[in-house]
């Protein structure tokens, strides 16, 4: 439900179906449609499809807009129908199962690409903790995927680094589109007190990376400095000259998802 419209959708078997948002309620009518700025209330999607969630206006507790905000309802209220911002997916029963946001969605090449997918898939990497993925501006992609990981006991900073983004690329079974294109370690994932992921906290550049893929660690200052474009290349700094090996994962690193040893030893 939602403050606009209150309840809209009812799981009534939580046991049978955890995590389910369920289907409209009384008075209700709920549609998932393209999660696009500009669909409208009949471009709706198939079932299975990730899709924008739309609440009947029609409903007796509907909302009449918002107050003194006509921006604010010609954005959210679209011929007779509420448009939440909540992205989920029907099943076969026409219950529903929320994904996230669409202002979590991230447009990179010109697709549109859903953080939950990618989040799900790198959060089974050993050497990551906990993850959120967001999309930081770029110059070729318009945004660029970014993983934020937070490194798993008894991991470095550098080392969670190279296992998510060697995760991402031969286990994770993300497509090429989907896989971060830059990996930075946290100490934590920024979220609230009642523990939503603070995105755009990460987008706004506002936080303090321990490690990071795109750039090599400054000395005494703790933290990486990005100096590699999203596609991964070194980028000349003036009186920069690169490292042999710099750019590249630690060789100790992440095979198969397992850490090597200390030793160089393979498992």
């Amino acid at each position: 439900g939602s403050t606009e419209i209150y309840t809209f959708t009812i799981g009534p078997d939580v046991a049978a179906k955890p995590g389910c948002a369920g289907r409209p309620g009384v008075f209700s009518r709920v549609r998932l449609v393209e999660p696009s700025p500009a669909a409208g209330p009949d471009d709706v999607v198939g079932v299975g499809t990730q899709g924008q969630v739309v609440a009947s206006m029609a409903s007796p507790e509907a909302f009449g807009g918002y107050w003194h905000r006509p921006d604010a309802t010609a954005k959210a209220v679209r011929d007779g129908w509420y448009f939440t911002g909540d992205l989920a997916v029907a099943d076969d029963d026409g219950d529903l199962w929320v994904a996230g946001r669409v202002d979590d969605m991230i447009n990179t090449g010109g697709e549109n690409v859903y953080p939950d997918e990618i989040e799900a898939a790198l959060v089974r990497c050993p050497a990551v903790a906990d993850v959120v993925v967001a999309g930081l501006p770029d110059e070729r992609w318009g945004q660029a995927v970014t993983a934020f990981v937070v490194p798993a006991a008894g991991v470095t900073p550098e080392q969670a680094v190279a296992a998510a983004d060697a995760w991402a690329r031969t286990d994770a079974g993300l497509p090429s589109l989907r896989r971060p294109k830059r990996v930075v370690a946290l100490d934590a994932v920024p979220r609230s007190a009642v523990g939503k992921t603070l995105r755009r906290t990460l987008t706004a550049g506002d936080y303090e990376p321990l490690a990071d893929s795109a750039g090599a660690l400054v000395p005494n200052e703790g933290h990486h400095r990005s100096r590699r474009s999203s596609e991964g290349h070194l980028r000349a700094e003036p009186g920069h000259e690169p490292r042999s090996g710099e750019g590249h994962p630690p060789a100790d690193l992440l095979r198969e998802g397992a850490l090597r040893s200390e030793s160089g030893d393979d498992p």
